[in-house]
Parts: structure tokens; C-alpha cells; sequence
């Protein structure tokens, strides 16, 4: 796995903060971490990729 990557969409920030601190800790595990905002990034890149994080946000009534 040459590189783990970390795809977020945000509306206000805060999952892109989210997403740099995942990467973060991939990082700091010995991996390498790309972050990348969900609109840059598309399925041909992903679909060999044995593992990615993906984070949204969650807002109002979705909790």
C-alpha cells in the first residue's frame, strides 16, 4: 500500500480539520496519507486502492 488516502467534503471546515488529523495519524503510523477534497479525486483512482478514508459532515437532523 504505497499511499492512503483521505478524501472529505466540507461544508464549514471542519471535516477537512477532521481529515488532515486522520492523516495525520496515518502519517505518523509510517504510511503515507493524501488528502484530497472529494470533487478531486475520482473512481478510477480509488477502485485498485485496498483501503481509503472518507469523511462528510453530519448536520442537523442527521444525528
Amino acid at each position: 500500500m504505497d499511499k492512503i488516502y483521505v478524501i472529505f467534503w466540507t461544508q464549514g471546515g471542519n471535516t477537512q480539520a477532521m481529515a488532515e488529523a486522520v492523516a495525520e495519524g496515518i502519517r505518523e503510523g509510517g504510511k503515507e496519507a493524501e488528502v484530497t477534497y472529494v470533487g478531486s479525486v475520482s473512481a478510477d483512482v480509488l477502485k485498485d486502492q485496498p483501503v481509503f478514508a472518507l469523511g462528510c459532515p453530519a448536520m442537523g437532523a442527521e444525528v
